[in-house]
This record gives structure tokens, C-alpha cells and sequence, in this order.
């Protein structure tokens, strides 16, 4: 019979939402309390990405992720390979990825530390962009080009409209005309994609959104496709417009940046890697969305 191994609590509090590090040592605490073993992970690397140590042998991680949803995104960022199942709690204003609510946490957090949850997996996507010649543009580390949420094409130029050809499965599907594209996820659909007018999605499902950010053409529609489809959108160079002027940053997740220029193609498909979220109770995406709606 294998030995049932120990849980190692990893808290990962966002300062500037717990400035003094208050509620980071209640949390800490209160584990502790319970005869739980937790660490505190605020120390940062050079390339930004905060420092997670191995687990121990016969550990299984969780990670406690104090902030809000932008704070769960990086977490799943640093947590690069090495993926855990994320439990966050909200101490911003709309949190969709945050599951727990600061009012109420420690009866939330028991029931973590009792095993009283499950889990739900959330696709990501991958971009990788290409130049005419086919050379691949990369950050340092390939996990700088997965996102949970959403790859954010955005104007660095002037204030000039950006052209864009999509092909899906390798044939044209149309030309965008935009200040930029959201390339999102279903966990995405209610960030920036919401905001630019894209759809909700449930978030368990397997598809890729694509909403154009102010669209010059007044018809302009989101776009949902299977995530089993090639999706390639490839930037277009106007007429009269300079290589500058025509550039635009890719973001992915609102963090890493890549530059984009006229001829160049970014390929989205789902990462293999996938996010695990704490899920308590039988709350739906429904019952959330009803609550943050009417906030």
C-alpha cells in the first residue's frame, strides 16, 4: 500500500494588495495552528519569476494564492512546469479565478486542509510567433509564451488602425481591421475579451476566442473556434504605414511581451499544460457570474 504523502502549503501573497503582510501571517498562522507545514514565497529572481522550492520528497504541493485574479495568473506563471493544484483568495474587487472571499476565509481554508474540495482543470494556449523566414520568436523561457487567460495583440505605433489576415486550419478565414486582437481562453472570456465586447464562455470548455479591440468595421463579431483548430493570424502591413508605425506588442497574460512586425505570424494552440483549480462546495461558473454581475 503506497504511503499517502503530506501536504506542503506554498502561500504566495501579492504585496501590494497586503502591503504589511497582515493577513499573509494570518493565513500563515492558522495553518501552522493546525499542524500544517506552509511556506511563505515572496523572494523574486532575476527575470521576475518568484523562487519556488522543490517540494520535499513524499510532499504534494497546493499553492495559496493571496491577491486576486491577476495575482493567480502569475502564480500559474511561476509555477512554470512544476504545476500544483491554486487555491486564491480574492482581497481585490471582482475576482473570477479567486475562489475564496477575504470575509469567511478560515472556514473556506478548513475545509482545504481537510480535503473537502475538488479540482477543475483549465486549458491554456500557447503562441509562438514567426517571421516571413520562418525564424521563431521566443522570451527566455517557452513558459513566457503560455497564458492562462488570454494573448493580447496591441498597438506600440501610432494611433492607427492594425490590419490582421486569420486562417484557421491553414485557409483564410477573414481580415480584422482593429486597435488590436484578444486572443482568449474560456477562463479569459471574462477579462480583457469581456471588456472589448467578446462573449462569456464557460470556462471548462475546450475552444479559443478571438475579439477584435475596437474594430473599424461597425459588423465586427468575436469569433469562437475549436481548440482543435490551427489558428494562425498573421499582422498586415497598410499601405503608407512604416515598420513602427505597423508593429504591436504581444502580451501574454498581461506580463510577457514579444514585438510583432508587419509579415509576422503568431500560431495559438493549447499547451499541454493545463491549470488545476481548488473548487469548494458546488458553486457553478453561473452562480459566480450572477454575483459578480450584479455587484
Amino acid at each position: 500500500m503506497a504511503k499517502q504523502k503530506k501536504t506542503m502549503y506554498y502561500i504566495m501573497p501579492n504585496r501590494t494588495k497586503d502591503v504589511r503582510g497582515t493577513f499573509t501571517k494570518k493565513v500563515e498562522r492558522f495553518l501552522k495552528d493546525h499542524g500544517k507545514e506552509c511556506m511563505v514565497l515572496t523572494e523574486e529572481r532575476e527575470d521576475g519569476q518568484r523562487v519556488i522550492p522543490p517540494l520535499p520528497k513524499g510532499y504534494e504541493g497546493v499553492a495559496l494564492v493571496l491577491g486576486g485574479d491577476g495575482t493567480v495568473l502569475r502564480a500559474v506563471r511561476d509555477m512554470r512546469k512544476d504545476q500544483m493544484p491554486v487555491l486564491g483568495f480574492n482581497l481585490g474587487t471582482i475576482g473570477y479565478l479567486a475562489e475564496i472571499e477575504k470575509a469567511g476565509w478560515e472556514e473556506a481554508l478548513l475545509k482545504v486542509i481537510s480535503g473537502e474540495y475538488s479540482t477543475e482543470k483549465r486549458m491554456m494556449i500557447y503562441g509562438e510567433v514567426r517571421t516571413p523566414d520562418g525564424r521563431k520568436k521566443t522570451k527566455v523561457h517557452e513558459y513566457g509564451c503560455m497564458a492562462l487567460n488570454d494573448i493580447v495583440l496591441v498597438r506600440q505605433g501610432s494611433l492607427q488602425i492594425l490590419s490582421f489576415t486569420v486562417y484557421v486550419g491553414g485557409r483564410k478565414l477573414n481580415s480584422i481591421h482593429a486597435d488590436g486582437l484578444v486572443i482568449a481562453t474560456p477562463t479569459g472570456s471574462t477579462a480583457y475579451n469581456l471588456s472589448a465586447g467578446g462573449p462569456i464562455i464557460e470556462p471548462t470548455a475546450k475552444m479559443i476566442l478571438l475579439t477584435p479591440i475596437c474594430a473599424q468595421e461597425l459588423g465586427a463579431r468575436s469569433i469562437v473556434l475549436s481548440a482543435e483548430q490551427e489558428i494562425m493570424v498573421e499582422l498586415v502591413m497598410e499601405k503608407n504605414r512604416t515598420k513602427s508605425d505597423a508593429s504591436v506588442k504581444v502580451v501574454f497574460d498581461g506580463v510577457e511581451e514579444l514585438v510583432m512586425e508587419p509579415g509576422d505570424r503568431i500560431l495559438v494552440r493549447p499547451s499541454e499544460r493545463k491549470t488545476t483549480l481548488i473548487k469548494l462546495g458546488d458553486s457553478s461558473f453561473l452562480d459566480v457570474l450572477h454575483r459578480k454581475l450584479e455587484n
